[in-house]
């Protein structure tokens, strides 16, 4: 009896083996046959390679640096150049000889004028606004960058977690399929009831069932991880099976208070909300104490003076004034001539000094920046609580998870025994399996989601940066 109890067994393990092996290579082919692998530290080297959203935030980081070289400008004058003619024709009063004179006249005034001009106040504080909005900048990109690392971190462990899960029910369609055929056997020699090998049949397909839909998800979050990855769909990326273990990036014996600290010194969004308070008060002072500094401007003509009288000049009575040596004899005269002028100004009104409407909309922004960077410490401090909690529940519940599968465990090859010496029934062995698969199932899933917790709360840290991933 126990020879033959032994060669059925046999029979059976190796006919478990080879659906093992039937399943394996079912679950490694995809609808193209591409299938490659894929770790966690690949995973977040690649979440920031091609990502959409990391290039349009450094596509602003880089205007806001533009911006900024545009503010520093503005100390610069800016300059007017033109060609002028100047023709004037009329009467006026000459003095020659100390006698006073009516004569006819007309010049002419050919050059080049330059003008210039530095708004001081405007340039001082859209310079101070400028160096703060690119602050704010490389904090976004920076956050948008952990954003994608957590996502692809995310979607990787759900597709491990699928995958995971896809073994767990094969590995239970194995026991199952075994005890079926032990089932068949007796049944064929008339010491087994045929509703039993049924039963065991039913529970047998429905873990391939269980297997086809898992291996289902874990396709969909395959394509979800290369779509993020920005990588073709039609790759199937196969997550590593040893990285279903608990990761420890933080410990979870912590104080909560200390992580809670450290993530208002690390999460560049704090950094992006403090640069936009900054930059918020610094358009505040340009329109209110902006206009106070002067707009500093210059004028230079560079040209050449020609005219003179047109005719003798003569006195009130009508009789000829007489030259003296150095007077021209012709009517006639020209010569270089330069006029430089220097000014200050200041602009009243809207635009200038007391502009009320575009203070109180400035000092309105600010405020509006203040509450909006006290509602991101406060969704942060929620991340941060979230998240640690969640690791905590997470590693008790690993712990729980796997005294429960062994004992499953334990509880299944027990039966077993028992069902070998005829005092089980098909009933307990069926009930056992179904034990030691959600106790199995449990594992994995608690495996999986304090794995997700540990870069949530790495996330909300503010740690998942190049240089800071571990």
């Amino acid at each position: 009896m126990r020879h033959s109890i032994f060669i059925r067994r046999s029979v059976c393990g190796l006919l478990g083996i080879l659906l093992a092996l039937c399943l394996n290579s079912a679950n490694a082919q995809t609808q193209n046959g591409m299938a490659y692998p894929i770790d966690i530290q690949t995973t977040l080297r690649l979440a920031g390679a091609q990502n959409l959203d990391i290039r349009i935030a450094r596509s602003q980081l880089q205007r806001s640096r533009a911006n900024q070289l545009m503010a520093w400008e503005k100390f610069l004058p800016w300059l007017t150049s033109g060609a002028v003619f100047d023709r004037r024709d009329g009467m006026s009063i000459a003095s020659l000889t100390g006698q006073i004179a009516e004569a006819h006249y007309g010049f002419n005034l050919p050059g080049l004028v330059v003008s210039g001009q530095v708004p001081v106040g405007d340039a001082i504080f859209n310079a101070l606004s400028a160096r703060q909005l690119v602050r704010a900048a490389a904090g976004s990109l920076d956050a948008q960058f952990q954003n994608s690392s957590l996502e692809a971190a995310l979607s990787y462990f759900q597709t491990l977690e699928d995958k995971a899960r896809a073994n767990v029910e094969r590995q239970a369609a194995i026991i199952s399929a075994t005890y079926q055929k032990e089932l068949h056997h007796a049944v064929e020699v008339g010491i087994a009831f045929r509703g039993d090998e049924l039963r065991v049949k039913t529970e047998t397909e429905r873990y391939q069932i269980a297997i086809q839909l898992w291996l289902q998800r874990q396709r969909d979050s395959s394509a979800k991880l290369a779509d993020i990855l920005r990588m073709d769909s039609s790759i199937e990326l196969i997550p590593e099976d040893s990285d279903l273990v608990p990761i420890m990036l933080f410990d979870v014996q912590t104080p909560l208070q200390a992580i809670i600290q450290q993530s208002y010194i690390s999460r560049p969004e704090i950094r992006q909300s403090q640069a936009m308070i900054e930059a918020a008060n610094a358009q505040r002072k340009a329109v209110t104490y902006g206009p106070i500094i002067p707009t500093l401007s210059t004028t230079m003509f560079f040209g050449s003076l020609n005219g003179g009288p047109d005719n003798d000049l003569k006195d009130n009575n009508g009789a000829k004034i007489r030259r003296t040596q150095g007077t021209p004899v012709s009517g006639r005269n020209s010569g270089p001539t330069q006029d430089i002028l220097f000014g200050v100004n200041w602009k009243i009104g809207p635009g200038g000094l007391g502009d009320l409407g575009a203070i109180r909309a400035a000092t309105a922004k600010l405020d509006t920046e203040q509450l909006r960077g006290q509602k991101v410490i406060d969704e942060i401090t929620r991340q941060v609580v979230q998240s640690f909690t969640r690791i905590r529940s997470y590693y008790n519940q690993i712990s729980m998870a796997r005294n429960n599968v062994k004992s499953a465990r334990e509880t299944l090859r027990l039966t077993e025994g028992r069902k070998d010496y005829g005092v089980g029934n098909v009933l307990e062995v069926i009930q056992a399996e179904q034990a030691l698969e959600r106790a199995s199932t449990e594992y994995v899933v608690a495996l999986a989601e304090f794995n997700k917790s540990q870069y949530e709360l790495s996330r909300a840290v503010g740690g998942m940066l190049p240089g800071n991933m571990r």
